[in-house]
């Protein structure tokens, strides 16, 4: 069985901070909720394909303090990209 996250694309200027997961929230829902709030992003689409996204993502790892909005939630686009097991949740 193949569970699916319907997560709609939110731009920055429409995020309230009652959307961002909670940091300290309950550790069974914590990982499905910070990926849910990663698809809220297309950072292949923003940055124009997985090496950009790629190499976004790298550099705010690197250095998150001069990151920009955008960048830091392309990384997490990216993180969940690549670590979500494709196999269990398909965007």
């Amino acid at each position: 069985m193949v569970a699916t996250l319907m997560t709609k694309e939110i731009p920055n200027e429409d995020l309230l901070i009652d959307l961002f997961p909670d940091p300290y929230g309950d550790s069974s829902a914590f990982v499905l909720t910070w990926y849910k709030f990663a698809l809220t992003i297309n950072g292949h689409e923003i940055y124009g394909g997985l090496q950009a996204c790629g190499d976004v993502s790298q550099q705010v790892h690197l250095d998150s303090s001069k990151a920009t909005l955008t960048e830091l939630r392309c990384a997490l686009f990216f993180k969940h990209d690549s670590e979500l097991p494709q196999t269990c949740i398909k965007h």
